[in-house]
């Protein structure tokens, strides 16, 4: 998750014509690739580990209906339980067809870079999944380039991932008091230099899912529900981040909430 004092404004510093062409270029040959990605990536999904997304249609159609509305950028803020909820999310959000023709419908994603670029194969894989790395714990200078990266990509009018508990759940929960408050500095920071993003909480989970892990279960059903978020605030600094971290964070448990309400009417 990004770092850094959220109390010190992040100082306007400009990406170069470079670090722009990069994004543009990451972005053109992940969108082409995606023919080729996204099959090898369903394969080892559907095939190889043998998940499941009960009410798939239902769930695309919903958050077709609720996202169709809206223009300008799109903030995606999942609960965190494993080290692939990115690529499910990815492939139960949209059709890869969908993805293909629209950018918007494959979104950036965050990872760790100590946890995902250790190796050519991660990082080539990173690049073509539309990867922005962040160091957790970074220095101002990291944080203040990875800032103005999410900016470019949010002026373009293109979706991010991030996961706002910024690390997996230890207690198999969303953490409502351990959160860090970098994804309410990014959506606060943002607001200052571009279009604000709207913000989607989705709240995912396995049905045998317990703790943490590293994947899920073989032959897993996950359970999926959504809900935006306003992410206007009147505040500043420190107290703004808290405050729109704090309130994507009470979404993401209450849609845990109803996840587990249902599992118990089901049990009864």
């Amino acid at each position: 998750m990004i770092m850094g004092d959220p109390r010190e404004p992040i100082k306007e510093v400009k990406l170069s014509s470079w670090e722009k062409f990069s994004i543009k270029l990451q972005d053109a040959l992940a969108q082409a690739l995606i023919p080729l990605t996204f099959l090898l990536i369903l394969l080892w999904l559907r095939l190889v580990r043998g998940y499941r997304i009960p009410r798939l249609a239902q769930f695309r159609k919903a958050l077709r209906q609720t996202l169709s509305p809206l223009t300008g950028p799109l903030l995606i803020c999942p609960n965190h339980l494993t080290m692939i909820d990115s690529l499910i999310l990815i492939w139960a959000m949209h059709a890869p067809w969908k993805a293909f023709l629209n950018s918007r419908a494959f979104p950036w994603n965050t990872p760790e870079r100590r946890n995902f670029y250790k190796n050519f194969l991660s990082k080539l894989l990173c690049y073509v999944g539309k990867c922005i790395p962040v160091v957790r714990q970074g220095s101002q200078e990291e944080t203040k380039k990875f800032l103005h990266k999410v900016s470019y990509i949010f002026r373009r009018g293109q979706s991010l991932m991030i996961f706002p508990e910024g690390t997996r759940s230890r207690t198999g929960k969303v953490d409502t008091e351990n959160f860090t408050y970098g994804v309410g500095r990014l959506v606060d920071e943002t607001q200052r230099t571009s279009q604000g993003p709207h913000v989607l909480c989705v709240y995912m989970r396995g049905m045998s899912q317990v703790a943490h892990s590293f994947f899920p279960q073989k032959k897993e059903k996950f359970f999926l529900d959504f809900q935006l978020v306003d992410p206007g605030t009147n505040l500043s600094g420190l107290r703004a981040a808290r405050d729109i971290s704090t309130r994507i964070i009470k979404t993401l448990s209450e849609l845990e909430a109803k996840y587990f309400s249902r599992q118990n009417a089901c049990w009864e």
